[in-house]
């Protein structure tokens, strides 16, 4: 029998395209796992068992919600590095999207997506992999649908496996989906510390003990590419 390596990746953002006082950055944070069911799992008991009863029973807990006090997120950040899962992530000014992304003072937010999403997705690509299954959080994108999306993206990756690889890709609502849940704390701490937010410097640090963490600046023509890591070390 075949030993058929299956990876499952997971994705969500934070910030805006668009540049603003509360939102410099765009970021994508995503984590890889060859067991969905088992980080589900994890996940939701955590949230069970340690969050307050009203917290709890919602269907969703975003790393947004002001409710949740500084302490909990570091713990549920250590207990997320602490999977068996590879976290990976793509940032970048939203003042340095190129003007290919622009026309007519507006953002071609579905291409530059694709883009987004592609360059993230190039860092979990190896030649064992014979099947990848990938889920992004649900969102509007302008100049382009969902079945465009989902396929723009699947033909891109498949032109960077050098196997026959069977990919699929599907936007869903992270509402029904606890990992998509994980990745929004995954982009949500990434985001608090480039954003300069109070503690961000220990939602990194958490994060970053996780042995697989990676992450990439883009669109930095001036400066070229630099890793958050470095940043981090430097403040």
């Amino acid at each position: 029998m075949l030993n058929i390596i299956i990876m499952y990746i997971f994705l969500d953002e934070s910030g805006q395209f668009a540049n603003s006082d509360e939102s410099k950055y765009f970021i994508v944070g995503s984590f890889s796992t060859k067991n969905q069911k088992l980080t589900a799992k994890s996940y939701n008991s955590w949230i069970k068992t340690k969050f307050p009863r009203k917290t709890s029973t919602q269907a969703e807990v975003k790393w947004s919600q002001s409710c949740i006090d500084q302490n909990l997120r570091i713990k549920t950040l250590k207990h997320i590095s602490e999977m068996d899962i590879e976290i990976k992530y793509v940032y970048f000014l939203a003042k340095n999207i190129p003007v290919k992304y622009r026309k007519k003072n507006r953002i071609e937010s579905g291409q530059l997506y694709i883009d987004i999403i592609v360059t993230l997705l190039k860092k979990y690509l190896h030649e064992k992999l014979l099947e990848i299954y990938i889920y992004c959080d649900e969102r509007s994108l302008k100049g382009i649908k969902k079945s465009e999306f989902e396929l723009n993206v699947l033909e891109k990756v498949s032109k960077y496996c050098k196997n026959k690889v069977r990919i699929k890709i599907q936007m869903i609502n992270s509402l029904s989906n606890p990992n998509i849940q994980i990745a929004d704390w995954i982009s949500g701490g990434i985001s608090s510390f480039l954003e300069q937010k109070t503690h961000g410097k220990e939602y990194i640090d958490t994060l970053s003990a996780s042995p697989s963490f990676l992450g990439e600046e883009i669109f930095n023509l001036k400066h070229g590419i630099q890793d958050v890591d470095n940043k981090s070390n430097n403040n």
